[in-house]
């Protein structure tokens, strides 16, 4: 779960993602289950709504997602990403 944020963060960096935790604030993180609680909600209904709707009907998130996997395809893909993970 902690490197999620990260991950996030480099996705809307590509242009290729909106962060829904942009307002969030971390309370607490229990290193034993490695799970966050947070002391206000993560977002709201309607912000979610709205940022998953800007996710949909704006090209650019799509075309950036494409141009990702054309570059990973180049790199080796999924088995070679896999394999430097393992």
């Amino acid at each position: 779960m902690i490197d999620q944020p990260h991950n996030a963060k480099l996705l809307v960096e590509a242009g290729m993602a909106i962060n829904l935790m942009s307002s969030a604030k971390r309370a607490s993180h229990d290193l034993e289950t490695n799970k966050c609680t947070f002391e206000t909600p993560v977002f709201q209904a309607q912000e979610f709504a709205a940022k998953v709707k800007t996710l949909l009907s704006d090209p650019k998130y799509k075309e950036n997602a494409l141009r990702m996997k054309a570059i990973s395809r180049v790199a080796g893909g999924s088995k070679k990403a896999v394999m430097a993970v393992e």
